[in-house]
């Protein structure tokens, strides 16, 4: 049985309002609503850890933290079960991973995975690839108009204020509205990398299918053309 293609979304740096249940203004998002509208809604759905290393260890293993052992951002516990990515390597998967790894040490890279992940929290703001992006797009760099801080020893986040995902480790202390093109968004540059994986992945199968249908081709031709002599021949020894 042919063994099916999985794709798994997971979002990640949204603040708690502008999603409908504030009544206030809702994220427009109807390609990601349209997709979900053709899954299961889960309504009570809990994070089995406030804390986004271990709960990410938990969604990837399917294990509680005390059972895993991330128990803390960044304590970085070696990993003594499988992960889902492991399974899927062994059994015969081609896996891409692209985005925040966060779940403790190493990357998904180590997981028998191809693609972008940066070890620990990784802010892909301030990788070379994000730089290359915004150079071959033309876009600058994102700026963010404060709306709503959530750390109070940042004396610099101001509402109204500006601010730029700069930090190396968390850059969660702050939301708003984007300035910039929509496109400079961390969202836009992951699925642009995405898109482009894909194609080059339509294009392989595109050209080992030719390749398949080129030695099919070569060999229907040979057996023909085998099948030609032998028949010559036997009409040759009936004369």
């Amino acid at each position: 049985m042919k063994k099916p293609n999985l794709i798994y979304l997971m979002v990640d740096h949204q603040i708690y309002y502008r999603h409908g249940w504030d009544h206030g203004p809702r994220i427009q998002r109807k390609n990601f609503e349209e997709f979900a509208r053709g899954g299961v809604e889960f309504t009570r759905a809990y994070s089995e850890n406030p804390l986004c290393g271990p709960s990410r260890r938990s969604v990837l293993t399917g294990l509680y933290s005390h059972h895993h052992g991330e128990v803390l951002n960044d304590v970085n516990v070696p990993f003594s079960n499988r992960t889902y990515l492991d399974i899927l390597t062994d059994e015969g998967y081609r896996n891409y991973y692209f985005g925040k790894w966060h779940a403790g040490m190493g990357t998904a890279l180590e997981h028998g995975c191809e693609g972008y992940c940066y070890p620990s929290y990784g802010n892909l703001y301030l990788t070379p690839e994000y730089e290359a992006y915004l150079e071959e797009k033309h876009l600058p760099r994102p700026v963010v108009e404060i709306e709503c801080t959530m750390d109070p020893w940042r004396l610099d986040l101001i509402p109204g204020k500006t601010y730029i995902q700069d930090k190396e480790w968390s850059n969660e202390q702050a939301s708003g509205i984007l300035l910039t093109p929509k496109e400079t968004h961390e969202a836009f540059f992951l699925a642009d990398m995405v898109c482009r994986q894909l194609e080059e992945i339509r294009k392989s199968d595109s050209e080992k299918h030719q390749g398949l249908v080129r030695e099919l081709d070569e060999k229907l031709h040979a057996w023909v053309e085998c099948s030609c002599t032998v028949k010559k021949q036997e009409t040759e020894n009936k004369r």
